[in-house]
């Protein structure tokens, strides 16, 4: 994977750079159609819908994003898609570092000249999916490790599922975060049990994380303009699971083994796809009674607290059978 820092001059102290101007949400003056047009014709770029290139060309949604995050001077960030650095320039005025990762290089250095005198920004040009985020984050100057990390994105919808998924993973780094993601994926998270959204991402998010709908963002905030709508969420972060799970690994292979097929009895998913357990029709059916949970529920009925209710039913009995 080929990765590189932008180096930025040496000026005055970050918090003297953040006091030589009076705070604009739009720094960069790009909160418009045309103004985005303009820098992207500068530069030649057309954008790539396949990566989810679409840029905000609203302040309110700016000021919304910035609003939820509740930055301080003393606020380390990770911004993932650097974009035109519209955004990145918002929170460099709020926070002491801002660390942006953009995948595409075009953009990555269209955001190295226009972020030029913000030397508490640094952009680096990778893969969030890819890079080593304990390396990539420990470049950061002044940092007391106690502090943790407040993570700002729009997502490219293509990819926000592992990239939610990987912040799940490495949620020892951070707090909060505030993204910006396609409506359906907002409603997957906050789904509840007996509702079609209610699935494997909504369990692994709620497991870790407390989530809050922050507001509903139209497609013409952004250019060019997506074909469906968006939600800003806010994440909070637990770093152990909020229901006590004996096995996490365990744990979801159970629920992933449920919502196989959704639509089946839970009993017939579990007999088929949890590999690792090669139990019989009626053993599957003793666990679940004992974890109070009819055999004839479908994946999408079961809460949280019972799948770590059954996990612990089956963990005990494999225990019990290797004795």
């Amino acid at each position: 994977m080929r990765m590189w820092r932008v180096k930025f001059p040496h000026r005055a102290s970050l918090r003297g750079a953040r006091a030589m101007h009076k705070f604009d949400i739009d720094t960069l003056n790009l909160c418009t159609p045309s103004a985005v047009i303009r820098v992207l014709r500068e530069h030649r770029i057309h954008p790539n819908r396949l990566m989810g290139q679409h840029f905000i060309v609203d302040r309110n949604v700016l000021r919304r994003i910035i609003n939820a995050a509740e930055l301080s001077q003393d606020d380390y960030i990770l911004e993932i898609g650097t974009g035109l650095g519209t955004l990145t320039a918002a929170l460099a005025h709020r926070a002491r570092w801002v660390l942006t990762v953009e995948k595409d290089e075009r953009l990555a250095n269209v955001a190295d000249v226009l972020l030029r005198d913000m030397p508490n920004v640094e952009v680096v040009n990778a893969d969030f999916l890819e890079i080593n985020i304990g390396q990539a984050l420990s470049n950061a100057p002044n940092r007391h490790h106690e502090n943790r990390w407040k993570v700002i994105a729009n997502l490219p919808y293509y990819v926000s599922k592992p990239i939610l998924m990987r912040l799940i993973e490495h949620r020892q780094y951070w707090n909060v975060a505030v993204l910006t993601v396609q409506r359906e994926v907002a409603e997957r998270l906050c789904a509840q049990p007996s509702s079609k959204a209610y699935g494997v991402l909504s369990i692994a998010i709620q497991l870790y994380a407390d989530v809050e709908m922050i507001g509903n963002v139209a497609p013409q905030c952004f250019f060019p303009p997506p074909k469906v709508a968006s939600t800003t969420i806010r994440l909070w972060f637990h770093t152990e699971p909020k229901v006590d799970v004996c096995d996490e690994m365990l744990f979801f292979a159970i629920v992933n083994a449920a919502f196989a097929e959704r639509r089946k009895q839970v009993v017939n998913s579990l007999l088929r796809h949890v590999a690792s357990i090669q139990w019989s029709r009626d053993e599957w059916e003793q666990a679940l009674r004992d974890a109070n949970i009819p055999s004839s529920a479908r994946a999408e009925q079961i809460s949280i607290e019972q799948f770590a209710h059954l996990t612990h039913v089956v963990k005990m009995s494999q225990r019990r059978c290797n004795i």
